[in-house]
């Protein structure tokens, strides 16, 4: 059966394949592994689920409700493509594997990337609004001007994610200070950050950071084991 993957904008052919049994999965590797241009690519709710993308070229493409659950994704450039509503799950164990991509300007509302790898990531100025991303891993990856309003959960121990959003939060060069220390005191947990930080600065943490449950309920077990 032959399948083809089109142009998000036109109808333009980018890439077929024809084997037994064919899926979109299968023609989506099989273009990986030809090295083909699959930028600006329609993959709108395909189910590529534990698919290798690995160094893939998806950027522009529309690839919104699609299932890539397990998928490797490292070093992909996924530059503005629409992943809005994706389901990227458990990337820690069996999920997807996003590290050192490139996600410029990309639409990853409402998507779920909890547990995800994000490592080296690059997600400069992409929307992230709504997402799950407890217990993901976005260490060493770059945030700046990322949309992170009303994150649905977030990993409290990740330094990276809690630092960019209390910087898009901070308001005097202090605060902005407190949240550079957040991101590179990568050897302190929250006991250190409460033993160190000044009153005001924990203050001010706490009520951007409290937003979230699972934040606020491990700041209300600290706090009582250090009364």
């Amino acid at each position: 059966m032959k399948i083809e993957i089109k142009c998000r904008f036109a109808q333009k052919v980018l890439f077929e394949h024809d084997c037994k049994d064919n899926t979109i999965k299968k023609t989506v590797e099989e273009a990986v592994k030809c090295r083909s241009d699959l930028s600006w690519s329609n993959l709108r709710g395909s189910d590529l689920s534990g698919s290798n993308l690995s160094g893939s070229d998806l950027s522009w493409s529309d690839l919104c409700g699609s299932d890539l659950r397990g998928s490797d994704l490292s070093g992909s450039d996924l530059r503005e493509s629409d992943l809005r509503w994706s389901d990227l799950r458990e990337s820690d164990l069996s999920g997807s594997n996003l590290s050192r991509s490139d996600l410029r300007w990309s639409d990853l509302r409402e998507s779920d990337l909890s547990g995800s790898n994000l490592r080296w990531s690059n997600l400069r100025e992409s929307d992230l609004r709504e997402s799950d991303l407890s217990w993901s891993n976005l260490r060493w990856s770059n945030l700046s001007g990322s949309n992170l309003n009303n994150l649905k959960s977030i990993s409290i121990s990740d330094h990276c994610l809690l630092s960019q959003i209390l910087l898009n939060s901070a308001e005097t060069t202090k605060q902005r200070e407190w949240a550079g220390l957040v991101r590179i005191s990568l050897d302190w947990c929250w006991d250190d950050f409460l033993n160190n930080m000044s009153k005001p600065c924990i203050k001010w943490c706490v009520s951007i950071l409290s937003k979230w449950p699972e934040f606020k309920e491990m700041y209300k077990e600290k706090k009582a084991g250090n009364q």
